[in-house]
């Protein structure tokens, strides 16, 4: 491997094809490394690993120095991205299988619905049917009426 070399920001800038903003906020964020040269001008340490995974946009193969130990606060946080990302997967199961039942009954009830419109569709026409039997039973039983009232009041 080759050795890091000093790198002022417009020549690391030209060498990555990042800008100089996008340097800056890499050193800011510690994922570069930068020193502060007598002339006052910044510079950053990088070797060829470096260079080539700020071309492809990828992170480098290892971390920083300062990053590589880790304290118990970020570990414990870490710890708690973990825990809350379970949460999160647990809540989006439970959630995707209310969904499911919801849709299930959803799809049950406009069964049901149909079913019951057709029930009523089919009660109503016999009801239709029913009525049209007692208005013709109610006709032959006037004629019935009728002609034995004839009968009675007839001379013989």
């Amino acid at each position: 491997m080759s050795e890091a070399a000093l790198y002022s920001l417009n020549e690391a800038a030209e060498l990555t094809g990042l800008s100089v903003d996008a340097l800056r906020q890499r050193i800011k964020r510690r994922k570069i490394h930068a020193v502060r040269g007598n002339d006052g001008l910044v510079r950053v340490r990088l070797d060829e690993a470096d260079t080539e995974a700020l071309r492809t946009g990828r992170p480098p193969s290892r971390p920083p120095s300062q990053l590589a130990e880790q304290s118990s606060p970020i570990i414990a946080l870490q710890d708690h991205i973990t825990t809350l990302r379970e949460q999160l997967i647990a809540a989006n199961t439970r959630t995707n299988e209310m969904l499911a039942d919801l849709r299930a009954e959803r799809r049950a009830s406009s069964e049901r619905s149909a079913a019951d419109a057709e029930e009523r569709r089919r009660l109503g026409a016999r009801i239709t049917e029913l009525e049209a039997e007692v208005i013709a039973m109610r006709a032959k039983v006037a004629r019935t009426l009728w002609a034995r009232l004839r009968d009675r009041l007839r001379p013989r």
